[in-house]
């Protein structure tokens, strides 16, 4: 029996046709047959035992099947049931949904007034309209079936929504809006994976020493490109915070005696001065420096593998690098850098050991950091966000093209890029409407993503209006997950502070007298609450769907007139 018959036979006579006899078995049977797997009826429950269900079709004809999994069926209702097996007079089923929820006659209706196949397919792709109170009149139906049929991998929903938000319809496209609608859009974990990766790239056996060389220097030139090579003087108020300095105040430990230990010279030292170096190398460390990015013996390390690149002198031995632990990391990439312009006399091994040493991964992966990662205090300039992602993206091109242009194209590295790239793209595409960002974070010995929307969308803040929300979801590495949500009227501000860290949570609300003291300097009004809770925004549903309530769920005997 197939659908379209069904359609046909809802809306028949009420008189009901009653099976008896030989003529009647035989009718019977002839409907069994035409019952093949995937086929879907409608039917209405008249008993349920033991796993048998007996249903009574339209046409007044009762079928008994077995109802696999563990489905509550009630006498007497009515939906429609998918074919899973029918073999040997025995018919297997299962209640047929779209979207997990029970089918609806609209949706067959409206797809027979378009002239399109009654498939599981199309059936989801009419419901997931009518949730998003999309028109289904014949033409639109027939111009989403055609984009369905196009992108044949995707899900339907994701295709619906995104026509609906006039969101471009490309692979990389729908591949981001699943990964948002999934909260999957964290570009700081996509980041940390290329940092890791990209060193990699730079020991292939099947490089030649010249290759080697050649990409070494091509790539290092992309990570260290305008970033300063040198660091603050190493001083102890400069080295260290205020405080770190009251905890060497507080021991009786010399600042003057804890600063010169920086440089690590080799000698006896006392156990004062010992303390004050693991003070120093714990909590009192210059960014990008050696000192901040590697342990002791990891300079030492470092010191030997460049050792083994450096000329020979006339008696045939190599000059013997040592480094400080305030050289800044770019600093010394571009010394490798330098080498590795003519490396005459060196062995592919020697740049093979130093390129695959994990102090060398910890270098450029602090370089790219401080390429790609952006300070708490640095977003006060809104602009350089969108230079870090113009920044981004070029790099990310020009390091591929490097490797590719060398015969070592890494599928992770090629995978990783393009999703950051995606990511970066999709983010443009959103902001053409509304404001939203990823912003990837460098923190205090940690990198933390956030991400900012703002919920009205830009046609209407250039409108005006008087109320602007906003809501910042921030995750950290001991705050833990921390969400804020802010409600501008005016000079009114309303500010709710949500975490999940039982600590966070303590620490904030000891605090938020500062907080209100700071906002109402600046001539506002604020009202400040700190809950205890997770507060979870969905990118699709609360954020870009926000301006446009759907209609939910569609029931199965609703009725829409524009089918």
């Amino acid at each position: 029996m197939q659908i379209s018959d069904l359609v046909g036979q809802y809306n028949n006579s009420t008189a009901k046709p009653q099976v008896t006899g030989t003529s009647g078995t035989k009718k019977l049977a002839s409907t069994l047959k035409e019952m093949k797997t995937g086929s879907i009826f409608e039917g209405t429950v008249n008993s349920v035992k033991n796993g048998q269900v007996v249903l009574g079709l339209s046409n007044g004809q009762t079928v008994t099947a077995r109802i696999e999994g563990k489905v509550p069926l009630k006498v007497g209702e009515s939906m429609f049931f998918l074919v899973k097996t029918n073999e040997g007079g025995t018919i297997a089923i299962r209640p047929y949904t779209v979207g997990g929820n029970s089918m609806n006659l609209t949706l067959m209706d409206a797809l027979k007034a378009a002239n399109l196949p009654i498939d599981e397919r199309n059936l989801a792709m009419v419901n997931a309209m009518m949730e998003e109170q999309m028109s289904i009149d014949r033409g639109s139906l027939m111009t989403m079936s055609r984009m369905v049929t196009s992108n044949p991998q995707v899900d339907v929903k994701t295709l619906i929504q995104m026509q609906k938000l006039n969101i471009p319809i490309t692979p990389e496209n729908t591949s981001q809006f699943e990964n948002y609608s999934l909260d999957k859009q964290e570009i700081t974990k996509a980041l940390d994976e290329f940092m890791l990766e990209l060193p990699k790239t730079l020991t292939s056996e099947e490089l030649s020493r010249e290759n080697m060389q050649q990409m070494g220097k091509e790539i290092l030139s992309i990570v260290t490109e305008g970033l300063p090579d040198f660091v603050a003087p190493s001083t102890g108020i400069t080295v260290s915070s205020e405080g770190v300095m009251l905890e060497l105040e507080a021991q009786n430990i010399p600042v003057e005696d804890a600063a010169q230990l920086l440089d690590l010279e080799e000698n006896s030292e006392s156990p004062k001065a010992l303390k004050a170096q693991t003070i120093l190398e714990e909590k009192g460390n210059v960014p990008y420096t050696l000192g901040n990015v590697l342990k002791g013996e990891q300079i030492h390390t470092l010191e030997a593998l460049f050792s083994e690149i450096m000329p020979k002198n006339e008696e045939g031995e190599r000059s013997q690098v040592v480094f400080s632990r305030n050289d800044s990391t770019v600093a010394v990439l571009n010394a490798l850098m330098e080498r590795l312009s003519d490396g005459e006399g060196i062995e592919k091994e020697s740049f093979m050991k130093l390129f695959f040493s994990k102090e060398f991964h910890a270098l450029v992966k602090d370089a790219l950091e401080q390429q790609w990662l952006i300070k708490p205090g640095d977003l006060k300039d809104s602009s350089k966000i969108n230079r870090l992602y113009e920044k981004l993206e070029n790099q990310i091109v020009r390091m591929e093209q490097v490797v590719k242009a060398l015969g070592q194209e890494s599928e992770t590295i090629t995978s990783l890029a393009q999703n950051i790239r995606s990511n970066v793209e999709f983010m443009n595409q959103i902001n053409e409407a509304y404001t939203y960002v990823q912003i990837p974070l460098k923190l205090s010995g940690q990198n933390a993503s956030g991400e900012l929307y703002v919920y009205t969308n830009k046609k209407k803040l250039a409108e005006g209006t008087d109320e602007l929300s906003a809501f910042l979801h921030l995750d950290m590495e001991h705050l833990g997950s921390t969400d804020v949500s802010v409600k501008l009227r005016g000079r009114q501000v309303d500010t709710k502070f949500y975490f999940e860290n039982d600590e966070a949570y303590e620490l904030v609300e000891a605090n938020l007298g500062k907080l209100e003291e700071r906002l109402q300097a600046k001539g506002y009004n604020c009202k400040i609450t700190v809950k205890n809770e997770g507060k979870h925004v969905n990118f699709v549903e609360d954020f870009l769907k926000k301006d446009q309530p759907s209609a939910g769920l569609v029931h199965r005997y609703s009725f829409d007139m524009r089918a």
